[in-house]
């Protein structure tokens, strides 16, 4: 029985004693924060807050080092540039031609939309309610009547029943187009209008619909054009080709400093953090997506993929290795077309990114309603009660106390 009360006790006890941060915080609005900090409360300290790292962080890149001889390609690279030139024209047309073709796709599913409010609120002004019930009765109709068809075709058994059911249907079907054509009739006018609109919405639909195919079409076309065009880079995409340096300063301890410095009367301090990792990134000018294909700091490195840390890093100096696509631009532009005096050039000035993610500790508050079932709670310490007072029976079994707990309580 002791587990059940020290589960009950733990859920109706109150928060634990212990600070931690919570992400359920005191209103702060009266804290002054110039930084690019977020902070969180303490749990129990109304005066103490805990200040997250950075939400942005400038990464410095300082220059190119530890050159490889496989530079010796960046020549091979450049005619293969060369020759993929045509291609890379044709891929920018077909991202074009995607691109227009989905504005066309959201530009008629808004014309579809204009024109279903404007023939509902004809259908309403009209009174042609029974039209469109006819309209609708037919289509179901017709659908029911296609997938019998086909099934009749590859029919063998029992199909004569199955064309007795068709043969009824159809008989259905020709009612309400009768009923339906008699309605027009008497309505000619209005019956006009609102058949003039249901084919404008039609045309309209197909029209989406051709697009949406010419969309997949090219999407399949660009898809195979790009992996063609990418395959060119293969080999030289893998290979090392120099080391840049880069520092990294987050700057936090500062931030605390400046927060405790504008909110004398609070304490602030650096959250705890755990589970870390970095993430380098550099942009090719060759080639869609990341140029590094590695990255060290003091001693830690992966070759592929991110560095992971026990904690946040406030800062440290690295290296993250190109491969020759990053590589062969800068140090030889003349190759790729490339002016001496463009920003390309500069290993300083490219595109350099660094993300770090981490994990920190943060309390949840909850309520927690007890619910319990008197009688059953008596009942089951009648039955199993005769050696001790309530609740104090050391006899009843496993099963009785699982039963006793789920039955007589109820934890929500």
């Amino acid at each position: 029985m002791k587990k059940t009360i020290l589960l009950l006790s733990m859920l109706i006890c109150g928060r634990p004693l212990l600070a931690v941060p919570t992400i359920y915080p005191k209103s702060n609005a009266y804290i002054k924060n110039n930084t690019n900090s977020n902070v969180v409360s303490d749990s129990t300290d109304p005066y103490k807050y805990y200040v997250l790292p950075p939400s942005t962080v400038e990464v410095k890149v300082l220059s190119l080092n530890s050159i490889t001889a496989n530079v010796g390609f960046c020549k091979e690279i450049a005619d293969i540039q060369k020759y993929n030139a045509d291609t890379l024209q044709l891929l920018n047309n077909l991202k074009q031609r995607e691109y227009d073709l989905l504005m066309q796709i959201t530009a008629h599913e808004k014309m579809i939309r204009d024109a279903k409010v404007v023939i509902a609120e004809y259908v309403k002004v009209k009174n042609l309610m029974q039209l469109v019930e006819f309209d609708r009765q037919i289509e179901a109709m017709d659908s029911r009547l296609d997938s019998m068809y086909a099934a009749y075709k590859n029919c063998t058994r029992e199909c004569a029943a199955l064309a007795t059911d068709i043969e009824h249907l159809q008989e259905n079907r020709n009612s309400v187009e009768e009923q339906r054509f008699l309605f027009a009739i008497s309505r000619s006018a209005d019956s006009d209008e609102y058949m003039r609109q249901k084919r404008n919405i039609e045309s309209l639909e197909n029209q989406k619909m051709a697009s949406i195919d010419t969309v997949k079409k090219v999407q399949t076309d660009l898809k195979e054009l790009y992996l063609d065009f990418v395959s060119m880079y293969d080999v030289h995409v893998k290979r090392e080709g120099a080391k840049i340096s880069v520092e990294y300063d987050s700057r936090w301890s500062n931030n605390v400093a400046r927060l405790q410095f504008d909110n004398p009367r609070l304490k602030f301090e650096k959250i705890s953090t755990q589970n870390a990792v970095v993430r380098a990134d550099a942009y090719s000018n060759l080639l869609p997506g990341s140029s590094i294909i590695g990255f060290n700091f003091g001693g830690v490195g992966n070759i592929n993929g991110p560095v992971s840390l026990e904690a946040y890093p406030e800062r440290f100096s690295g290296n993250a290795t190109l491969n020759l696509l990053g590589a062969c631009p800068i140090l030889y532009p003349q190759l790729f077309g490339i002016p001496l005096n463009d920003d390309r050039v500069n290993p300083q000035k490219m595109k350099f990114g660094l993300t770090v993610g981490y994990q920190f500790p943060a309390e949840f508050i909850y309520d927690v309603t007890v619910k319990y079932n008197m009688y059953k709670l008596y009942e089951l310490t009648q039955k199993q009660g005769k050696k001790g007072g309530f609740l104090s029976s050391s006899s009843w079994s496993t099963k009785e106390e699982n039963e006793y707990y789920n039955d007589a309580f109820k934890v929500e």
